[in-house]
């Protein structure tokens, strides 16, 4: 259910209906991998407001459930090659 509201969130964003994009991450994503998927997103989707709450997993889950984040990255770096 979450992985679909993430998909309509960007396909959302792309079709320029959404201002702003209220994401949750955590600090393994923070100093790792976004950094690298980032400037990306700001190069695709230029007038979509970022807002990155640090948030511990718990949270992320609340405030996906209340509607307070539209999106959240949970990631255990070090795992796998990014």
């Amino acid at each position: 259910a979450h992985a679909d509201r993430t998909i309509a969130q960007a396909r959302n964003a792309e079709a320029g209906r959404i201002r702003t994009l209220n994401v949750g991450i955590n600090s393994s994503i923070s100093n790792s991998l976004l950094p690298k998927i980032l400037p990306d997103f700001v190069k695709q989707y230029p007038d979509v407001k970022l807002v990155l709450r640090e948030l511990p997993y718990i949270e992320q889950i609340q405030q996906l459930q209340n509607h307070l984040l539209d999106v959240a990255f949970e990631c255990s770096c070090g795992i796998g090659n990014w």
